[in-house]
């Protein structure tokens, strides 16, 4: 049934029990309000039905649930506002079993007892699965907890903002209760206030969190987290993993609290790697705290930590180390700067650190030359380890006052920058206030960090090493635009030289990498010292807005570039890097993990017609919104490369047990569109006893010589392309050859499946309703000269975008194939048009089990 909301408001009287599957579409004047009936308006408990809401709109509204759902549930472009749910184990969304899918949803300014959202089955941890894409979470609160989302089952978040959310209790925003598991991807996280423990985060199981921030939110109990809380509680460990996340100004605002940033007490499990830390406050551990205490039913431990690899900023506020941890634990490769840290762990850099002296936190790096200053004139020239600079500011650099230990007495005007640079020790720091820094040279022969203050801060420079002495030096930039053009303040550089690390700055315009040295004389060049391959790493940046005729970088002989996860969007240009010249020694082009959105370029890369792509040019798992391939175009003695390695994204998969005949087991094992997984080990246990298998060509591994009465689990354990899945089956042979009986079964990544069946069954496969398509396409003209025309279409199903899927485009006799992004966006590449006239070109989608097939005729010119 489809229901279409074409008034304009709605008010349920009473309850509305869904008997059958069902489709409700609003408008955008259209919403459902408050009505007589406070109880629960909207509920399914038939787990074989399908509901979805699209563009609707609840608001202002008293009830115990809002919407209590069973079944497979889509909520798309819906809003929640102002709903308030009571105060019991009550949502205003719940999911009682099944799949429910949240997907461009707000919800905001709503209250419940247990999280405005919440996915719980009782006796399962695998009965519900719920997925929540590019949803925003603002102003919600519980009574209990948490904010947001109360997890008793599998949670995937993407691409959603959780702010200013509140609980009474755990979790400002979501909690992951015993044996459930929550997998967070590009999220923020930002003011969300737990009253108790876990600020934005609290769990005593699975968690992990991936290329997400976290920044303001706190806590207010002693056990802590900031940003992030965890405990074992009862029979529950934790199991963490925290990967390129950035935490800033988290806190535990408890008088003796732990953990700014992430607590985790007792025994469990953290991961925190590849992640920045700033600025975050608490009693003990001011970033991270990990430690064994007995409190009511949490049953003390060891906490087993991993943190390595990564960066803490400026944790001076409090006299604890930035990260105070006890138990199993790695600690090594981590870059403190500006932060107090005593357990030194293994391998650690530690930059200008902070001291305590009579219980008062003070820079190392100045503490002689401010108290010893009357003793000691070598102190007082000893070049300061950190200078704060602002160009707004008009404090003369060259005067006895301004010192640069504090933004108070920053360097100011705008040859402040140039002042610090000369002044700056070896591996010291420059902090830069917000501001245009314009034209800068920096050629001094020394390890220099430059920090930002925000993106607002513009910073345009070049840098020379032929002839200025100490190639060896590197640059690191971080948390900064790097800028090239022209701005109110002047045209500004764009040719770097040495070794240079660019961490989270945002890049724009065109940049040139050894330019000077490549086109000096070479005999001078290796006499000197000068001739070696350079690196210029880009980390977490994004390069964005660029249009240029050539490449967005062109690298010349002594150049390395890395991008690691590193973001390229709206780029008009030949190529993201254009290789020009020689190869010299370590000399190369390396993407890893990056993503490219709306890059109207020829390749990724453009390589000289006679180098060595495989030697010189890697470009491996990345995300593109087009349909790239690890084909080489070569056009004009230049080589265009979009990829040496795609990436894969493995498919969940369904491992069930059936029996159809009398001593014989069948282990299946499929993905989520029903094909086989084949040539797989599988392993599983009859009564106990451990055994392994490998999948045939339809995906079967069978067991036979089965007598009496037992139970088999079988264990796929997934591998590169297909997630694990586990199923189990009890078989019963003592009495007559049994009918067809399949057993349960659970995907893609859940780790559990309890539920087991034990008698015969009949299984009834669903009639599924495809949805209609469209294909949105206007008419293009493209010049005849132009050897590779890119022309794009979208695939829709009513507002959804139709995700993952191949369509065609016919234009003459040549039929074109691509692949829709997660906007529903292909983007075919037309290569033999070249003849002046008008063309009709015919796009097709097939369909598939869940849409229906479309097409579309549109006017393609070629002019001269």
């Amino acid at each position: 049934y489809i229901i279409k909301l074409t008034g304009t408001s709605y008010t349920p009287n009473n309850q509305i029990n869904f008997k059958n599957s069902a489709t409700i579409i609003g408008t955008a004047n259209s919403y459902i309000t408050a009505g007589t009936y406070t109880g629960t308006p909207f509920i399914n408990t038939d787990s074989s039905l399908t509901i979805t809401f699209i563009n609707v709109t609840f608001r202002d509204m008293s009830v115990t649930n809002l919407l209590e759902l069973a079944g497979t549930n889509n909520l798309q472009n819906c809003n929640f506002y102002n709903i308030t749910a009571a105060t019991g184990h009550n949502a205003v969304i719940y999911n009682t079993d099944g799949t429910m899918n949240l997907a461009n949803c707000n919800i905001v300014d709503s209250s419940a007892g247990y999280g405005v959202v919440s996915n719980y089955k009782a006796g399962t941890y695998t009965g519900v699965v719920m997925n929540v894409d590019d949803c925003t979470f603002v102003r919600n609160s519980a009574s209990v907890e948490p904010g947001a989302i109360n997890n008793c089952g599998i949670l995937y978040v993407n691409n959603s903002k959780f702010i200013n959310n509140t609980a009474e209790w755990w979790a400002g925003a979501i909690h992951t209760h015993y044996n459930a598991q929550t997998v967070i991807n590009n999220s923020i996280f930002e003011g969300n206030d737990a009253g108790w423990n876990g600020g934005a985060l609290y769990t005593y199981s699975t968690l992990k969190v991936y290329n997400s921030i976290f920044k303001k939110n706190k806590c207010h109990t002693n056990i802590g987290g900031g940003a992030i809380g965890a405990s074992r509680w009862w029979g529950g460990n934790y199991d963490i993993t925290i990967e390129n996340c950035t935490f800033e100004e988290n806190e535990n605002c408890n008088t003796n609290g732990n953990g700014g940033a992430i607590t985790a007490m007792n025994s469990g499990a953290l991961n925190v790697h590849d992640s920045t830390f700033i600025n975050n406050k608490a009693k003990n551990g001011q970033a991270i705290a990990a430690f064994s205490q007995a409190f009511e039913n949490i049953t003390a431990g060891i906490p087993n930590l991993k943190v390595y690899n990564n960066y803490f900023y400026n944790h001076t506020q409090t006299t604890s180390d930035t990260v105070e941890i006890s138990g199993n634990y790695t600690f090594e490769n981590n870059t403190f700067t500006n932060c107090y840290q005593t357990n030194l762990g293994t391998n650690n850099v530690i930059i200008n650190p902070v001291t305590l002296n009579s219980n008062n936190l003070i820079l190392k790096s100045n503490k002689e030359s401010l108290l010893m200053s009357s003793f000691s004139e070598n102190i007082l020239k000893e070049a300061p380890n950190v200078i704060y600079v602002d160009v707004n500011s008009e404090n003369d650099p060259e005067s006895d006052t301004t010192t640069g230990k504090d933004w108070s007495t920053a360097y100011g005007t705008d040859i402040g920058i140039n002042f610090a640079l000369g002044n700056i020790a070896d591996n010291g720091i420059i902090y830069l206030a917000n501001g245009d820094y314009v034209r800068i040279n920096i050629n001094d022969p020394k390890n220099i960090t430059l920090i930002g203050q925000s993106k607002e801060t513009l910073l345009s420079f070049r840098s020379d090493v032929y002839g200025a002495g100490a190639p060896n030096a590197t640059y690191t930039f971080i948390n900064m635009t790097i800028y090239h053009g022209v701005t109110k303040k002047g045209a500004h550089y764009n040719n770097y030289e040495r070794n240079m690390n660019f961490i989270n700055c945002s890049i724009i315009g065109d940049i040139t990498i050894e330019k000077a040295l490549s086109e000096a004389d070479q005999s001078h060049v290796e006499e000197y010292g000068y001739g070696q391959t350079y690196a210029i790493n880009f980390n977490n940046c994004e390069f964005k807005d660029i249009t240029t005729e050539n490449g967005v970088i062109t690298l010349y002989k002594y150049g390395l570039t890395n991008f690691n996860n590193c973001t390229f969007e709206n780029i008009t240009a030949d190529s993201i890097v254009a290789k020009t010249g020689d190869y010299y020694l370590d000399d190369g082009i390396y993407f890893k993990e990056c993503k490219f959105n709306n890059c109207n370029v020829k390749g990724i890369v453009d390589v000289p017609g006679a180098a060595d792509i495989e030697t010189y040019c890697v470009i491996e798992d990345c995300d593109y919104d087009f349909d790239a391939n690890l084909n080489v175009e070569t056009t004009d003695n230049h080589n265009y490369v979009n990829a040496t390695k795609l990436k894969v994204v493995a498919v969940e998969t369904n491992t069930s047990i059936s029996s159809s005949e009398k001593g014989i087991v069948t282990i299946t094992v499929k993905d989520a569109e029903g094909n086989p997984v084949s040539n797989v080990n599988v392993n599983y246990t009859v009564n106990g006893e451990n055994k392994t298998g490998i999948t045939d060509d339809s995906g079967n591994l069978k067991v036979s010589d089965l007598t009496g009465e037992g139970e088999i689990k079988a264990y796929f354990e997934g591998n590169e392309n297909y997630l694990k899945s586990e199923g189990s089956y009890k078989y019963n042979f003592t009495e007559t050859t049994p009918t067809p009986d399949t057993n349960s079964s659970t995907n893609g990544t859940s780790g559990n499946g309890t539920s087991t069946n034990t008698g015969q069954t009949t299984t009834n496969t669903p009639k599924i309703t495809k949805k209609a398509t469209k294909i949105t396409a206007k008419k293009a003209t493209f010049k005849a000269k132009k050897k590779t025309k890119k022309y794009t279409i979208v695939l829709k199903a009513g507002k959804a975008a139709v995700k993952k899927v191949k369509v065609t485009l016919k234009v003459g006799k040549k039929t074109y194939k691509a692949t829709t992004n997660s906007k529903g966006k292909a983007t075919f590449k037309i290569t033999k048009l070249n003849k002046k006239g008008k063309y009709t070109a015919v796009i097709k989608f097939k369909g598939n089990k869940n849409f229906k097939a479309t097409s579309k005729k549109v006017k393609i010119t070629v002019k001269k």
